[in-house]
């Protein structure tokens, strides 16, 4: 019901649009984007190497083969003084040899001077790691399908006022559907907010993200799903949401399944380019929040203003997911948990960081096989707690570089090496307890005439999990 509603919405909004662009001449700057694409995957294994499936918002299926198109279309309606904008869009994938069908974005986005109404599927990272070289945030990454969502925003930041442009801020609140293919059905909330201080060369910023599963219904037994359930999740309160017997004695944890990253950093203007530096810190508990936690993804980026040697873009990122909050009273399995068994995952992706592993992606080669959420326990067998995420304890280092040697081409290479420590995992006695594993990928685009984009990738893995080659061949034309 709750996607029906939003693209009711978007097809609203469109008709709105379209008598919009009809005045524009008068009051209305109008812009439509209109294209339609198609890309080949295959690989010497069934499934594909990581960065060939990682880190594109699910529109590319992970097997040995396969042939996808897609139809995307975008327009913006906006003021004069550009005060006032209304932004649509609708990006169809279809998969699987032409068998599937995914809306991959399906939104409408209203803006007043920076304040933003929004609802839908759409495209969003939460998080100041590199747009197109970072490895993925820990909290929301660009890994799976965007998750249905409605919600108020400041995307970009914004002057607060009196500081005479010393102190800016961004951050959003939005209310989710995490949908009916996992343990439980549920609502997803999240929310962040960041500051930004500097008005020269150097800016320092730093934020805090926060989510939340909760209101889990499977069959006729739900957690709490009201106002006060929801109330309970975003002041993070100690909440009996059900879970726990109401006569019970023991103290309740938070309500829902919580999660979130506290981040730092800075951007420096140089003589020869842009520096941007990010810390994340990732938190599943209170105990997360200490000086003692070591887990993070840092990363430092150069972007050059005149790149010599043709060289754009530069990334060094590293993580170490190790600790799991090993100082406090428990332990952490990042991503998973007792109660929300699907852990963090959305249509068998993962939310935040591809480096980890869940039973999906995992079942290619390793002795597992994924979770079938709609069984009967009772028959079928017992879906376990915290085991759906079986590899997350990592520790690696990555190097991004984007590169332009040649007119109306462009390159970009991904080096990826990570240790997996395999021992506190749900599946530790069938497997070894380190993995080394090598990621890469090598892709050219060339542009022709502004209109056709034809864009090629290899990637290659090598290691202790598995070694795989793949290629993709992608071809799109613009027709507005």
């Amino acid at each position: 019901m709750a996607l029906r509603l939003i693209f009711l919405l978007i097809v609203c909004m469109g008709c709105i649009g379209i008598v919009a662009a009809q005045d524009s001449v008068k009051r209305w700057q109008d812009s439509l984007k209109l294209s339609v694409g198609t890309i080949t995957t295959v690989a010497s294994k069934d499934f594909l190497p990581l960065w060939l499936v990682a880190n594109r918002y699910g529109t590319i299926k992970d097997r040995q083969s396969d042939v996808s198109t897609n139809v995307y279309l975008a327009n913006e309606h906006a003021s004069k003084n550009g005060d006032f904008r209304v932004n649509y869009t609708l990006d169809v994938y279809n998969h699987n040899h032409f068998e599937g069908f995914t809306i991959v974005e399906g939104n409408v986005k209203v803006n007043y001077k920076g304040w933003e109404l929004r609802g839908g599927r759409y495209r969003e990272v939460l998080g100041e790691v590199d747009p197109t070289l970072s490895t993925g945030s820990l909290g929301l990454s660009a890994n799976a399908l965007p998750i249905p969502k409605i919600g108020i925003a400041v995307p970009a930041y914004k002057e607060i006022p009196f500081t005479n442009g010393w102190v800016q801020f961004k951050g959003l609140i939005s209310h989710g559907w995490m949908g009916k293919d996992r343990y439980y059905e549920s609502y997803l909330h999240e929310k962040a907010f960041y500051l930004r201080v500097g008005r020269g060369k150097l800016k320092l910023f730093g934020g805090v993200v926060h989510f939340g599963e909760w209101g889990g219904k499977r069959g006729r037994f739900s957690l709490d799903r009201s106002w006060k359930g929801f109330w309970d999740v975003f002041l993070v309160k100690e909440a009996n949401d059900g879970s726990l017997p109401s006569n019970s004695i023991l103290r309740p944890n938070r309500a829902g399944d919580q999660r979130g990253t506290l981040e730092g950093g800075f951007d420096l203007e140089s003589g020869y380019g842009y520096w941007h530096f990010y810390n994340q810190l990732f938190f599943e508990s209170g105990t997360g929040i200490d000086i003692r936690n070591i887990d993070r993804l840092a990363g430092l980026s150069l972007t050059f203003k005149e790149p010599k040697w043709k060289i754009r873009k530069v990334l060094v990122e590293f993580i170490h997911t190790k600790q799991m909050e090993d100082y406090g009273k428990e332990q952490q399995s990042y991503y998973n948990n007792g109660i929300y068994k699907t852990g963090w995952e959305y249509k068998d992706m993962i939310i935040g960081t591809p480096l980890f592993l869940n039973r999906v992606r995992g079942s290619h080669f390793l002795p597992v096989k994924p979770f079938n959420w709609q069984q009967d326990e009772g028959r079928e067998g017992r879906i376990m707690g915290k085991a759906n995420i079986i590899s997350n304890r990592v520790v690696g280092g990555h190097l991004g570089i984007e590169y332009a040697p040649f007119k109306h081409f462009s390159f970009k290479t991904l080096l990826t090496y990570n240790v997996h420590f395999m021992g506190a995992t749900a599946i530790e006695k069938y497997v070894n307890s380190t993995y080394k594993q090598f990621y890469s990928l090598q892709s050219v685009s060339y542009v022709l005439n502004r209109k056709w984009w034809i864009n090629g990738e290899i990637a290659w893995d090598a290691g202790d999990f598995y070694d795989n080659v793949g290629f993709s061949l992608g071809v799109s034309y613009r027709i507005f």
